[in-house]
């Protein structure tokens, strides 16, 4: 009898102190997860790497040595669905757009995201040759920190940056459409299967 009250007690102060442990040092319960988190406890947030710090109980100095999960087949499903996993679409903006800026003699860049591309505009080099070696290098650094199926575009179009900056910014939000076609991008926002490039006059084929 008491190490049954022992243990249920015990089980009193593990619940207690979960309950009341930082919002960011809890167990996920999110039920939709993002490759690329910008968010606390489900609550939208503005930490990244380069303007504001992460809240407490998220750590973006330093890393642990590995990843570590243990998944069962029934986590993070709604109801009868498959799984929500998903790209946030921003976050991955931001995130190459600090990467990219890091790169010698690129000090200023606009990205854009979409649902299976990223367009880098160089803003401080409008008209200006860039090397091979220099294109490649901000080209593979987009590539590392994007699913396999996206394809990566430099933009060094004076025109062009203007108006993915308009459509950036909510300035021109109705010229999306255009906007994407003229960049190279044949599919709508959020329309396709990821991986799956649809050129016109030609069947669907894996980019």
């Amino acid at each position: 009898m008491k190490q049954r009250v022992l243990a249920l007690v015990s089980c009193f102060f593990i619940s207690l102190a979960a309950a009341c442990a930082p919002a960011g040092q809890r167990p996920e319960t999110d039920t939709d997860q993002t490759l690329f988190r910008d968010r606390t406890g489900g609550t939208p947030g503005v930490y990244d790497y380069v303007n504001r710090e992460a809240p407490r109980g998220i750590r973006m100095d330093t890393q642990n040595p590995v990843g570590y999960i243990r998944y069962r087949r029934d986590n993070n499903r709604n109801g009868n669905r498959a799984p929500n996993i998903y790209v946030d679409r921003n976050v991955l903006a931001r995130q190459i757009a600090y990467l990219v800026t890091n790169q010698r003699g690129i000090r200023d860049a606009t990205v854009l995201v979409t649902d299976d591309h990223v367009f880098i505009g160089l803003n401080d080099v409008q008209g200006k040759a860039l090397d091979s070696r220099t294109l490649r290098r901000i080209r593979q650094t987009a590539l590392s920190v994007t699913p396999r199926y996206y394809r990566v575009r430099i933009v060094n179009d004076s025109s062009l940056l203007r108006r993915m900056n308009e459509v950036g910014t909510g300035r021109a939000r109705g010229d999306l459409q255009r906007l994407l076609r003229d960049l190279g991008d044949t599919t709508l926002p959020g329309v396709g299967t990821p991986g799956i490039i649809r050129r016109p006059g030609q069947p669907a084929a894996l980019d």
